[in-house]
């Protein structure tokens, strides 16, 4: 009997990955492909957008190299879904071109932000779980309608990013549950759609797709989507959830009462909730689980893998994995390192409160030691600080709820460092139970395929078939020297807090200057991003780039199977201002019908394909470059003259 696979697609703010995973074995692989969120300072400050064409062809490739890497074929997937980022937002028109597709970074409505929280703060934290912030579709909508009113005008749907990849594979649209629950327009209550925020809002209910639960059937994988993921059309296709409730179901994290740790870029600790509970303060956050009839109460350790990898590039630049030489490194320093006490990348969370984190290093120059030593203790007390910082997220969690679990669920790029996995147990005095998978977003996405797949009754039964705990150390010898170093950490913590709040002034300002210099430089350069079509076949890389500059579409030829010409072309190119090609026809008479067209890229040496005169006359610029037989041509030139310059013994 062949193998069946299940496939989960994740779009995170670094990159996208697919994850197969054998349904009868539990064995995963997975694929990552990087991409760079994409500052948009035209718009306002703090704002990133995405370019939906590069997640798609990225979320594409991942999934093709997933299936080489399990040695699977499509007709072994039997099922899909996907999970992303919360706190992104995709704004579609009536034929799905999307007009708006932010990352969960992307704080340009932190002006709306601010006015609903300074009016409206509890109420909303009341009624959806969560404190005004510019990261939710609420204030984001906002913002749309008072900065491009032509584009809300046009809106036909809002969404997160993995309801829009669920759209882009079936047609269909849907807001899943646990998502819609991080828009700030969720009445969590009646698990609806709140028309009392709405209305208030003066936001359009249309806007908003019907909510469906994670796990269910979305539709089927169509037949243009299908070519594009190297699937077959008609796979069953899953809603999915977000990224950090899909994470505790691929951890099994299932039942009322389960802590679990996503230690990813950022680090979100959810306590699993039967019913829901509210922090009083409005520190935390309350939300839904992608398992029907539970909630989620969260805490947020900060951006402790984003920040990790900064600072493990600074220190460890020549390195090839610099986080890993970090874990390596702080080995060799002992608990405590030395009397440094680092907060870098270590927060204790407030949701009701939007303010930069400070992050700081403390220590005497006195005990400082040598630069291999030296160095050892700044990893372990950058380390020994994110696990501190984990624990005081987790004491506020349990201190609102009343509960005392009895381990931590962890999972997470970090999870792969048996040094942190270790100094966390020995902090939390604790279990730590870590998944035999670091992508348990992924799996957790793959599990929805499965439910939806008619492989597993319900998400529960899918994450006891498939997640897995690879080890649970228990606390060892040094954790009563952490509980004294935890007290010391917290208590130099609240000592700082007014030189934190001087050093927040100043953060902001410099931010703020910093906006003013980019807003006043986007007034003077333009702002179009203009669409590409390119028909040529260019590398990853050059993709990359190209998507920096503008929105690309990537038709190659020899994958297409298609020569444009004609009407076949002036059709293709409608809307696009540039055109690359390697072997398409481009004439007089296609000139004539594509008016937006400004410019005309040739890879190959001689473009004898394109009428240049024509091109002149219609002023679209025409520039050609070597194409792929450029290498070759080379090679063969090279080879001739070490041929021409070898001296040959004579004969004996």
């Amino acid at each position: 009997m062949s193998a069946r696979y299940l496939m989960g697609l994740d779009v995170g703010g670094g990159g996208g990955r697919c994850l197969l995973v054998d349904v009868e074995s539990g064995e995963c692989v997975s694929a990552f492909h990087p991409w760079r969120l994409q500052p948009a300072p035209e718009v306002g400050g703090f704002a990133y957008r995405m370019d939906p064409a590069v997640v798609w062809r990225i979320l594409g490739q991942t999934a093709s190299e997933a299936l080489r890497l399990a040695g699977a074929v499509a007709q072994e997937v039997v099922g899909i879904a996907a999970t992303s980022m919360r706190h992104s937002t995709v704004v579609i028109e009536r034929s799905g071109r999307v007009l708006l597709m932010a990352p969960n970074r992307d704080a340009r409505a932190a002006a709306h932000a601010m006015q609903l929280a300074a009016e409206r703060g509890e109420e909303f934290h009341r009624i959806t779980g969560h404190s005004p912030s510019p990261i939710f579709l609420a204030a984001r909508l906002l913002w749309l309608r008072e900065s491009d009113p032509q584009a809300f005008r046009s809106a036909d749907a809002a969404m997160s990013i993995s309801d829009w990849v669920g759209f882009r594979m079936t047609g269909e649209k849907a807001s899943e549950y646990a998502q819609a629950g991080e828009s700030l327009l969720l009445d969590l209550a009646t698990r609806r759609w709140s028309t009392a925020i709405l209305r208030s809002l003066d936001l359009p209910e249309k806007l908003l797709p019907p909510l469906k639960a994670a796990g269910s059937k979305l539709g089927k994988l169509t037949q243009e989507a299908a070519a594009d993921l190297g699937l077959i059309p008609g796979t069953p296709v899953a809603v999915g959830g977000p990224d950090t409730q899909c994470g505790l179901l691929g951890s099994g994290v299932v039942t009322s009462g389960g802590l679990g740790v996503i230690a990813g870029t950022t680090t979100p600790i959810q306590l699993v909730i039967q019913q829901p509970i509210f922090d009083p303060a409005m520190r935390l956050w309350t939300g839904l689980h992608v398992v029907p009839g539970l909630y989620v109460l969260e805490s947020n350790a900060g951006q402790m893998g984003a920040t990790l990898d900064w600072l493990a590039r600074l220190v460890y630049s020549g390195s090839p994995n610099a986080v890993a030489r970090l874990a390596a490194e702080a080995e060799l320093s002992q608990p405590g390192a030395h009397g440094m006490v680092s907060t870098i990348g270590a927060a204790i969370f407030n949701g009701g409160a939007m303010e930069p984190p400070v992050d700081t290093l403390t220590f005497s120059s006195v005990l400082a030691r040598g630069d291999d030593e030296g160095r050892a203790d700044l990893a372990r007390a950058v380390l020994e600080g994110m696990a501190y910082a984990v624990r005081a997220n987790i004491e506020q969690i349990l201190k609102v709820s009343g509960s005392q679990p009895e381990r931590v669920y962890l999972t997470g790029g970090i999870s792969r460092s048996p040094l942190w996995t270790r100094l966390l147990c020995e902090v939390l005095g604790r279990p730590v139970a870590v998944s035999t998978s670091a992508e348990a977003t992924a799996l957790g996405a793959a599990i929805c395929a499965g439910m939806a797949a008619g492989i597993f009754r319900d998400l529960p039964s899918g994450a006891q078939a498939l997640a897995r705990i690879s080890r649970e150390p228990d606390p060892g010898a040094d954790s009563p020297i952490y509980q004294t170093l935890y007290a010391g950490w917290t208590d130099l913590l609240s000592a700082r807090r007014p030189a934190d709040v001087a050093a927040i002034g100043q953060i902001t300002e410099t931010m703020m200057a910093g906006l003013q210099e980019e807003g006043a430089g986007a007034e003077q350069r333009t702002a179009i991003r203009p669409r590409m079509y390119i028909s040529a076949e260019v590398d990853e890389a050059a993709l990359n780039r190209l998507s920096e500059l503008g929105e690309v579409t990537y038709k190659p030829y020899r994958q297409e199977g298609i020569l444009l010409t004609g009407d076949d072309l002036v059709s293709a190119l409608q809307g696009y201002q540039v055109f690359v090609t390697e072997v398409d026809i481009v004439d007089a008479a296609c000139l004539l019908q594509l008016p937006d067209l400004r410019l005309v890229v040739v890879c190959r040496g001689n473009p004898v394909n394109v009428d240049i005169d024509a091109c002149t006359a219609a002023g679209v610029p025409v520039s050609n470059t070597p194409a792929r037989n450029a290498d070759a041509v080379a090679d063969l030139a090279v080879g001739f003259l070490l041929m021409l310059a070898r001296r040959l013994q004579p004969a004996a």
